[in-house]
């Protein structure tokens, strides 16, 4: 159930961030809920790969509920990193977008 809420909250960020800049709402909404799920993915697998490698009687006695708890924290860095990454992207093009306004109407060719 938490996690369902989770998704939730993650989905909704993206898309008030994407409705914020403009930009296809349902469709970061939905990138936002894939990621964590990915993000997640991915983190459990590396995870379990080292966890093979260094200590691999951690792997066949550890609790399969307790290692997901352990990697949810490392997915959600992962999608805040993703998050995060287009917030900027978007607020640096909305920035030079606004600087480069004026450019043409202060400009004239008979000044050459």
């Amino acid at each position: 159930m938490l996690e369902i809420l989770l998704v939730i909250f993650i989905g909704r960020k993206f898309y008030e961030l994407a409705d914020k800049h403009g930009r296809n709402k349902w469709g970061f909404g939905v990138l936002g809920v894939v990621s964590t799920y990915a993000i997640l993915t991915l983190v459990s697998f590396l995870g379990a790969i080292l966890i093979a490698m260094f200590r691999p009687e951690w792997l066949y006695s550890m609790n399969d509920l307790v290692f997901v708890i352990i990697c949810i924290p490392f997915a959600l860095l992962g999608v805040w990193g993703l998050y995060a990454g287009l917030k900027k992207s978007w607020e640096k093009k909305a920035e030079n977008s606004k600087s480069d306004d004026g450019i043409l109407d202060t400009t004239s060719f008979d000044d050459i």
